[in-house]
């Protein structure tokens, strides 16, 4: 616990003159996503990184479109506050294939396939279908 102390000291004191500087939200984690500093937002215990994350855009489910960047022992993560809007996003729904129901994910970091149940898939649909609600 001690070393761990350290670690995010130590990463606090690299990142606070970075963020200091930085208009918009930001935040210092550690490898783990354990916050170290925070600027334009509430702070947070951990933020939930994806297994294999490195330098430049990422999509975080608790933040959506950052920027992430290296610091030593962590990660500066930029929110980006519209700079994609623009971007092209589709989410298709496949059911084409009973037995192999998808959804195709397609936005600014690429495209991917995602298998549903056939529970996921008919919740799915009735939110196409009423976008507002029922």
């Amino acid at each position: 616990r001690t070393l761990h102390l350290a670690e995010i000291e130590r990463l606090r004191a690299v990142a606070a003159p970075i963020l200091c500087r930085i208009g918009g939200r930001a935040l210092a984690v550690d490898v783990h996503g354990r916050l170290a500093a925070v600027t334009g937002m509430a702070p947070v215990d951990r933020l939930p990184l994806p297994k294999s994350i490195g330098p430049g855009p990422v999509w975080l489910s608790s933040l959506g479109m950052c920027r992430v960047e290296p610091l030593p022992g962590g990660w500066l993560v930029r929110v980006d506050e519209g700079g994609a809007e623009g971007a092209s996003r589709r989410v298709v729904l496949d059911l084409s294939r009973p037995r192999a129901l998808a959804v195709h994910l397609t936005g600014p970091l690429g495209s991917r396939t995602q298998r549903v149940s056939p529970r996921h898939a008919e919740l799915l649909y009735a939110l196409a279908v009423h976008r507002q609600g029922r």
